[in-house]
């Protein structure tokens, strides 16, 4: 499979903005709500998330698991002493075992539930044998909510997880004061996505996971734009995935991170769980091109301009899985590809190449 680099000039611009980003900006809190995550499965090409009440797209089985994973483990996003300290060349097996018990000890003492915050359509779009999402704390938020614990009863829903709110604010408030409640997520609609991310709740959220399909579909509902990032943006990403696929659909996932609240807290940054996805090749690009800029040596060059660079630098790919190509200019592919089947098989005669009707290596190669 051949993989080509989506526009990536604007990704570049996106990385730095977001690394500049982080490093100034600040945030202001007055509600009593710990900050929240957004995960949400929405189309690139135009970030719908809905059509006719339903996904857009077949279902992604690899991407629900991934959904009911996260929502539903009460294992920390972040990593904590006993992760640090797995990582250290130091790490002793006396210190193993007693950090291993440590750390058990500390998790059996804090069993907590997540929260999944969702309007009443969410939840009506949840098949009635899934209803209520298990293992999870269900917050269905509706202007009618006696209307709506009837119908529950009437219709023999387990209420035991579920919690009914007639307002957002209610509901987060309530749920960071809950001891018993770990991370809370806001699944769906729309409405809570523009509070969460564009609207007066912005700054509580500090996570938006998303589940990015790259195949266009029909959608009539739709999320805040997050993919266009600028310095004025709150959310930038932090992580991105490896491609994924299904049948002739494939997505990724991303981590963006609300750069209000993770640069005055970054303890907060979701290592732990962001290490769980192996990075997208092109982050391999984006991080070296990062490096150069930040530590690179600057020396003058024959044109006038300047550079900077870092010796030793490397990259590597794997070319079962995607080809790294830079697609910001037109790029001859049958040319690049008989050139490295020659590198491959060390010829030096360039006749071959020309031959083909590939003349970069004419007048510059022998036998």
């Amino acid at each position: 499979m051949i993989y080509f680099i989506k526009d990536q000039i604007s990704e570049l611009i996106k990385y730095f903005l977001t690394l500049k980003h982080f490093s100034h900006m600040q945030t202001s809190q007055s509600l009593n709500i710990k900050p929240f995550s957004c995960i949400v499965a929405y189309c690139r090409q135009n970030m719908g998330i809905g059509k006719d009440g339903n996904l857009p797209w077949p279902m992604l089985r690899a991407d629900l698991k991934n959904f009911a994973k996260i929502t539903s483990s009460t294992e920390s996003l972040t990593e904590n002493s006993f992760d640090i300290a797995q990582k250290s060349i130091l790490f002793n097996s006396v210190l193993t075992q007693h950090l291993v018990a440590k750390n058990a000890e500390t998790q059996a003492k804090s069993q907590k539930i997540n929260a999944v915050v969702m309007g009443r359509k969410t939840w009506e779009s949840i098949p009635q044998s899934k209803r209520p999402l298990q293992n999870r704390l269900n917050v269905v938020l509706t202007s009618k909510p006696d209307e709506f614990r009837k119908q529950l009863e009437e219709a023999g829903t387990p209420q035991e997880n579920v919690m009914v709110c007639s307002s957002f604010e209610t509901a987060m408030v309530d749920l960071s004061a809950d001891a018993g409640v770990g991370e809370i997520f806001v699944i769906g609609g729309s409405s809570l996505y523009e509070k969460s991310i564009n609207g007066e709740y912005k700054d509580y959220c500090k996570l938006i996971i998303a589940t990015r399909i790259n195949k266009l579909f029909e959608c009539d509902t739709f999320i805040p734009e997050v993919e266009n990032v600028s310095k004025d943006s709150v959310f930038a990403p932090l992580h991105v995935s490896e491609t994924y696929s299904q049948g002739d659909i494939t997505f990724d996932y991303c981590f963006f991170g609300n750069c209000n609240i993770l640069s005055t807290r970054p303890e907060l940054v979701p290592n732990k769980l962001m290490n769980k996805y192996e990075k997208h090749p092109e982050m391999q690009y984006l991080e070296a091109i990062d490096d150069i800029i930040k530590t690179g040596k600057y020396k003058d060059d024959r044109t006038g301009t300047g550079i900077y660079s870092k010796f030793g630098k490397q990259m590597r790919y794997d070319l079962s899985k995607s080809f790294p190509v830079l697609t910001t200019k037109n790029v001859f592919w049958r040319g690049v590809a008989e050139e490295l089947l020659w590198f491959a098989k060390g010829d030096t005669n360039a006749k071959k190449l020309s031959d083909k009707k590939i003349k970069i290596w004419d007048g510059n190669a022998s036998r």
